[in-house]
């Protein structure tokens, strides 16, 4: 079994897992996580929690990503509104990069 392949078990069985303080937090059916199935979560710990942790880096990072498309968006909005043809540019250019 792969990292891939126990994530894609435990999704199956509707068992959220997630970091909380560095260690691993599962959540779902107390009955579909079986002894088994803790034992392969203990073999995988390390992957599943470089997994989790770039996981959680990468939602953040699209949280942020959206919120600055949006401030940009308004700054360049703004721009517009008022003629300022330089300000709207540089957002512009800025919106571009996001």
């Amino acid at each position: 079994m792969t990292t891939f392949e126990l994530l894609e078990e435990l999704k199956k069985r509707k068992i959220i897992i997630y970091l909380s303080e560095g260690k691993i937090k599962l959540k779902g059916e107390e009955e579909t996580l079986t002894p088994e199935l803790i034992d392969t979560i203990r073999k995988y710990k390390s992957e599943l929690v470089k997994y989790l942790t770039e996981r959680s880096r990468n939602d953040d990072q699209t949280e942020w990503v959206k919120y600055a498309q949006w401030a940009w968006t308004g700054i360049l909005l703004e721009a517009e509104r008022q003629g300022d043809s330089e300000r709207a540019h540089f957002a512009k250019q800025v919106l571009e990069t996001i």
